[in-house]
């Protein structure tokens, strides 16, 4: 390990003449390392210094079961969140595809529930009663809310960041029919260096992105993936009586 760290100093110091030279050479290091460990190069567990990046849970999973239909709520941004004008809307979309691609749901047209909330303006966390009345109106039997707690935007190239990107959102699926909350997740990345991580070395290699350094974006875009995804997991457990 200490090696490793070494080299990741030696390869930040080089001058390289291209990004794609630095990056494979940081590439091939660290899947060298990833095999290292498999190999049982290391007595301690990787997962012990692994922290997760998503907290989800369902106190009563059974109540999934009545959750057939969905509508994803415009997000909510917290006021310590600086964005450009319209991010909101992007997000939102960004929301909605993930919902459409990891939940075996039907989910109300993304351009119903905008109407919904343009013609009779609803503010979040929602009330019971609210919940209610709006899942009544759009036909769902849930609700998702989301709220982005923190965002920050990378400055910096993939194989060189003086400020790392990080992300931090909240969901909660309510059921319509009394505003009860049925699932709740909370996702929180903040980007580091592999070097300062080694552990974190195969997650990262396998997620398709490779070894650089994350843009918050695809932070994000991941994050809904895999809370959604645990969600959906939760809901199909129900059916197998798992």
């Amino acid at each position: 390990m200490i090696l490793f760290s070494v080299w990741c100093q030696y390869v930040d110091t080089l001058t390289c003449r291209s990004n794609v030279l630095k990056r494979v050479l940081f590439s091939l290091i660290a899947i060298v390392f990833c095999g290292a460990c498999q190999r049982g190069g290391s007595d301690v567990p990787a997962h012990a210094f692994v922290v997760p990046n998503l907290l989800a849970q369902s106190e009563m999973p059974r109540d999934l079961l009545k959750i057939n239909s969905l509508a994803v709520l415009p997000a909510q941004i917290s006021p310590q969140v600086q964005y450009p004008e319209g991010w909101e809307s992007t997000v939102t979309q960004e929301l909605n595809q993930a919902a459409r691609e990891q939940l075996d749901l039907s989910l109300i047209a993304e351009s119903d529930v905008q109407s919904a909330f343009k013609s009779a303006p609803v503010r979040q966390p929602l009330s019971p009663e609210e919940a209610t009345k709006l899942g009544k109106r759009l036909g769902a039997d849930g609700l998702l809310s989301t709220t982005i707690l923190h965002y920050v935007k990378r400055v910096g190239s993939a194989v060189g960041a003086t400020t790392p990107a990080g992300v931090d959102f909240s969901m909660s699926l309510i059921r319509a029919s009394d505003g009860k909350e049925v699932w709740a997740a909370s996702y929180h990345f903040q980007d580091e260096a592999l070097s300062e991580n080694l552990f974190k070395v195969k997650e990262r290699m396998n997620d398709g992105q490779g070894p650089g350094w994350r843009r918050a974006d695809d932070l994000m875009a991941g994050g809904f993936r895999s809370a959604l995804s645990d969600l959906s997991t939760k809901r199909l457990a129900q059916f197998s009586g798992h």
